[in-house]
C-alpha cells in the first residue's frame, strides 16, 4: 500500500517455514512481480547461526535506503516510506529516520499504547541510543551505505540495537511523531521464549555494549560504562526483589539517572 514517487523493492525471506507462509508469499509475488523479490530456504538459516538481515537480505538489496519490517510487525501508513525518504534526502547528515509505533499486545488488546512517549526527542544521538531503547525496528529507515557490519555481528543477540548503535556513530537519528507501524507482542514472540530471562537480557546487552565500546576505540567509553553499571545494578536489584519481595524498597536506578 506504500505510495511513493520513487521505485522500491520488497525483499521477503521465508526461513523454511512449515505452515502456509511460502504459499501466501508466492501469491503476493504473482500479483506484484516487479516489486516483490522472494528468498525461500529449505533449511532454517537462523538455526545454522546465519543472520537473516546481514548475511542474506542486505547483500542483495539495490536501494539507497533500507527499511525493516519483521514478521511480527506491520506498517500502517501508505506514506511511511515517502516521509522518511524525503527527510533523509534533504538531511544527508542524519543516518536514520524513525517514527512512533502503536503497541498491540494480543494478551491485553484492550490497552492501547504507543511505543514512544509524547516527549520523545526529535533528534536522537549515540548517547540517547545507549541510554534507552526508543527505536522500534519496524520504524527504521536508514542509509545502506552508512551501515558497516563488523566481524563480531553474528555473535550477538540484539541485532536491531547493534545496527542502531553502529549507525548512530555516522550521524544522528530523526524522529517523526506519527505512528506508522504496529509493534506486536504475542505469546509466540521471541521475547516470550523461556530462555529470555532477566539474566539473559542483562548478559546479552552487556556483551553488545562491550563490543561496541571496543569497536569505536572507547570513544563513547563514559556513557557505555555508565549504562553497563546501570544494567548491573538493575539486574542485582531484580534478584533481590524476587528473593525478598517484602523487604527491598530501594531502587538504585532512581539515583543513576542523574549520571546521564
Amino acid at each position: 500500500m506504500q505510495k511513493t514517487n520513487f521505485a522500491f523493492e520488497i525483499l521477503i525471506h521465508d526461513d523454511a517455514s512449515t505452515d502456509r507462509t511460502a504459499k501466501i508469499i508466492q501469491e503476493y509475488k504473482d500479483k506484484f512481480p516487479q516489486i516483490i523479490k522472494t528468498i525461500y530456504q529449505t533449511i532454517n538459516q537462523y538455526s545454522l547461526g546465519n543472520n537473516i538481515l546481514i548475511d542474506i537480505l542486505i547483500p542483495v538489496t539495490r536501494g539507497e535506503y533500507i527499511a525493516l519490517c519483521e514478521g511480527d510487525d506491520y506498517w500502517t501508513d501508505p506514506l511511511k516510506l515517502q516521509q522518511q525518504v524525503d527527510f533523509l534526502d534533504s538531511n544527508p547528515n542524519f543516518s536514520l529516520c524513525f517514527h512512533n509505533s502503536t503497541i498491540l499486545d494480543e494478551c491485553a488488546p484492550e490497552f492501547f499504547s504507543f511505543f514512544n512517549p509524547p516527549k520523545q526527542k526529535l533528534i536522537v544521538s549515540f548517547k540517547d541510543v545507549v541510554k534507552k531503547w526508543q527505536v522500534a525496528t519496524s520504524s527504521m529507515l536508514f542509509y545502506k551505505s552508512k551501515l558497516e557490519i563488523p566481524l563480531w555481528f553474528n555473535k550477538i543477540y540484539n541485532g536491531d540495537l547493534a545496527i542502531q548503535l553502529l549507525l548512530a556513530d555516522k550521524g544522528p537519528f530523526r524522529y517523526l511523531p506519527e505512528a506508522m507501524s504496529v509493534y506486536r507482542k504475542h505469546v509466540g514472540g521471541l521475547s516470550n521464549h523461556p530462555k529470555i530471562t532477566q539474566e539473559f537480557i542483562y548478559l546479552k546487552i552487556t556483551e553488545l555494549l562491550t563490543l561496541i565500546n571496543e569497536h569505536f576505540n572507547f570513544k563513547y567509553n563514559k556513557v557505555i560504562k555508565v549504562k553497563i553499571h546501570t544494567l548491573h545494578l538493575a539486574y542485582k536489584y531484580h534478584i533481590l526483589k524476587t528473593k525478598y519481595p517484602k523487604i527491598i524498597y530501594f531502587n538504585p536506578l532512581k539515583y543513576l539517572r542523574k549520571m546521564f
